[in-house]
């Protein structure tokens, strides 16, 4: 009889603390809007984030106060004497519970070439060839050099826009913003003439605005809950990164 009554005890108990769960997933709204604030928990902080020259920094934010860090941003400026110094900013979740949303699109990159000839008065002939690389036509006869379909992008959120637990997330890093190099060949020499090689690349059309204060929008998986939230900054010179606040569901 003892062992009878302990399980009619426990069964309702089970289905208490199940009722109470799915209480709790249901009583969060499945969406937010950027901007607005109540209900929600908001972290300030006013930072801004400045790299140096092989020197890359990072701050970590705990989203939700619950003492564990689950985002991190990264500022720093890469390069050589021969590439120059190359600012960037990065994104990154510290731990796989933290997604970032984004969408889904074609990654294109376009080559676009132009040449120049230039004919000294001893005959000796220089072609240039110009090669830049990017991420949109510059002009309407540029050819597609590669294509990768389907790849996810972070992107930049404004005030008033929605963010809903059924967006596209991922759980990954992501540049911010990037700065490439102009690559230069070593010069090729056929009978009088020298080729001259210059590429360039651009792939800012996925990068998060540039002077603007944006919002990235986020999902947190804590006990069993989905929360959103967002992070709201702006980025100047490709590496300075202003953190101004986090914003999540209660």
């Amino acid at each position: 009889m003892k062992i009878k009554t302990h399980f009619l005890f426990l069964v309702p108990m089970v289905f208490l603390l199940q009722c109470r769960k799915q209480d709790r997933l249901t009583t969060i709204p499945s969406e937010i809007v950027f901007g607005t604030k109540a209900n929600l928990l908001v972290q300030n902080y006013d930072t801004v984030l400045i790299g140096g020259y092989h020197n890359k920094i990072y701050l970590d934010l705990d989203v939700n106060n619950d003492g564990e860090n689950d985002v991190r941003f990264g500022s720093e400026i890469w390069g050589s004497p021969n590439l120059g110094q190359n600012p960037k900013s990065t994104i990154s979740p510290l731990h796989n519970n933290l997604f970032l949303s984004g969408i889904t699109k074609d990654d294109t990159t376009f080559l676009n070439i132009i040449q120049n000839t230039e004919t000294s008065s001893g005959n000796a002939v220089k072609v240039y060839s110009y090669y830049r690389f990017s991420c949109i036509r510059i002009s309407i006869d540029d050819s597609i050099y590669t294509l990768s379909p389907g790849q996810f992008k972070l992107v930049s959120k404004s005030v008033d826009e929605t963010l809903k637990k059924t967006d596209y997330f991922k759980s990954e890093p992501f540049i911010l913003a990037d700065n490439y190099p102009i690559s230069y060949s070593t010069p090729v020499i056929s009978n009088d003439t020298t080729y001259y090689k210059q590429s360039t690349t651009n792939k800012s059309c996925d990068y998060f605005p540039a002077d603007k204060i944006g919002y990235i929008g986020f999902k947190l998986i804590h006990q069993d809950t989905e929360k959103l939230g967002w992070l709201k900054i702006s980025i100047n010179n490709n590496y300075k990164i202003s953190i101004l606040e986090s914003v999540i569901q209660q």
